[in-house]
């Protein structure tokens, strides 16, 4: 869903944030690779 939604508005100039379910490093570095620029999470500590 972020790599679509990266694709869809990054053109346009727009940034995509991921958020809520990244639990783990591995989630993380997904969100990344897809194309997030931002990550929201409460494990950050963890992570």
């Amino acid at each position: 869903m972020v790599k679509l939604m990266y694709d869809t508005v990054s053109s346009k100039g727009f940034e995509v944030k991921a958020s809520e379910g990244i639990h783990t490093t591995e989630k993380f570095l997904a969100m990344i690779e897809a194309g997030t620029s931002r990550v929201g999470t409460s494990k950050g500590l963890a992570l």
